[in-house]
């Protein structure tokens, strides 16, 4: 993220992008900041995990009993019982 936080002379904010070098927010809260790096965030994080079902769906990296025998291996004596998973 290229951005930088530029007080306004009306004592609102602007941010500038070094990317583009241009303002891509003017008039803004700092609550109108967090919430364009908020929808921002979500749009990544939806992204990446449908990248992970697309790569993952038809050929997962391991199956269900694998997985429980690496944690039962690992953490036996905190091994809970997940029947409630199944």
């Amino acid at each position: 993220m290229a951005h930088s936080l530029i007080k306004q002379p009306n004592g609102l904010y602007s941010l500038f992008s070094s990317v583009v070098d241009d303002f891509i927010l003017f008039n803004a809260t700092r609550e109108d900041i967090v919430k364009l790096y908020q929808k921002e965030a979500m749009e990544r994080v939806a992204n990446d995990v449908e990248i992970m079902f697309q790569r993952h769906a038809n050929r997962p990296y391991m199956t269900w009993d694998e997985a429980l025998a690496i944690r039962c291996a690992i953490h036996r004596e905190d091994a809970e019982n997940i029947k409630e998973c199944l």
